[in-house]
């Protein structure tokens, strides 16, 4: 009996278990859409939430792009502007050309006018000095030249210079200097050793060399010389820099040489700027009446001088007129 009693049980369980999950199958498979809208729920939950986070950065992105175009159109504004400032200022500056073009050729008109008037005035001027200061060969002595009837040898002094000779060198020199002093203004020759032309007294000053230092004689002290007259005793301070182009109580006998050589290098860069290569810087005559020469050289008469100047030099019947 109790045997029969348990499988009674056991079939009954089976039985059971059996309706339990047909009845579960039929449950589930009746709320089965219920299932699934809550699934889709979560889903739908996470999209949304995506999608939130998607907006608000095209949101900021849309935003970032207005300021872009805002930037870029007051760009285009103020390139705009700058194009139409720069396109009317072209248009001016080609009215100015073309009304330049239109007094172009008068204005080269006139500088040629110019140049032509300063070339021969230049001309006038350098044989005026060429009368005041002439410069004649020597006969039968080669590259031999007097200025004013004072032999000027090429650079090529005996150490014992004195007396008469030395003298008449010194004038000579002084003339030099003069003409140099003179054709530096007339023909815009920055000298780089100025002269000071002082008849037979002149000097040459070197500002530019490296002096060396000695305790005799150092740049910047000054040297005294005495007896350069014979009536009276005078007294000259010429600069350590200065140079005399002449030897008569003028210390040692290479400060003179060096002058000459000061003297015949502004001779030199007076050629150049003419146009001329000296060959030997030495011969200091020659080739200052070569310069003179190429200086005076054109074509045409040359210009009258021009009244002016003093205005009390020029009197007609008591009163000053000018011509």
């Amino acid at each position: 009996m109790r045997l029969s009693t348990l499988d009674a049980c056991i079939q009954d369980a089976i039985v059971t278990k059996e309706n339990l999950i047909a009845d579960i199958n039929k449950l589930v498979t009746s709320d089965k859409d219920r299932f699934t809208s809550s699934s889709l729920l979560e889903s739908n939950r996470d999209s949304l939430a995506r999608i939130k986070r998607a907006i608000i950065t095209e949101r900021k992105n849309v935003r970032a792009s207005r300021l872009r175009l805002l930037s870029k159109r007051e760009s285009l504004a103020d390139r705009r502007e700058a194009m139409k400032n720069s396109l009317d200022a072209q248009n001016t500056e080609a009215a100015h050309v073309s009304s330049a073009d239109s007094k172009l050729s008068s204005c080269q008109g006139l500088l040629a006018q110019v140049s032509d008037d300063t070339l021969g005035q230049r001309r006038r001027i350098c044989e005026d000095i060429m009368l005041a200061y002439p410069i004649e060969a020597i006969a039968d002595s080669a590259l031999q030249f007097t200025i004013r009837g004072l032999a000027l040898p090429n650079s090529t002094f005996p150490s014992s210079l004195t007396g008469t000779l030395a003298e008449a060198i010194a004038a000579a020199f002084g003339h030099v200097a003069h003409v140099v002093y003179l054709l530096s203004f007339y023909l815009g020759v920055a000298l780089p050793y100025p002269v000071q032309p002082c008849s037979s007294v002149s000097t040459v000053r070197d500002p530019i060399s490296l002096m060396a230092t000695s305790n005799s004689s150092t740049p910047g002290t000054a040297t005294t010389i005495t007896g350069l007259t014979t009536s009276a005793v005078t007294r000259l301070v010429v600069p350590a820099r200065t140079f005399p182009l002449f030897t008569k109580n003028a210390g040692p006998f290479f400060r003179f040489e060096y002058a000459v050589f000061l003297l015949n290098k502004d001779i030199e860069l007076i050629c150049e700027r003419l146009g001329l290569k000296v060959l030997d810087i030495r011969q200091t005559l020659p080739n200052l009446k070569y310069a003179l020469f190429v200086a005076t050289a054109g074509s045409g008469e040359l210009p009258a001088r021009k009244a002016g100047g003093l205005r009390g030099s020029l009197r007609t019947n008591g009163s000053n007129v000018l011509h």
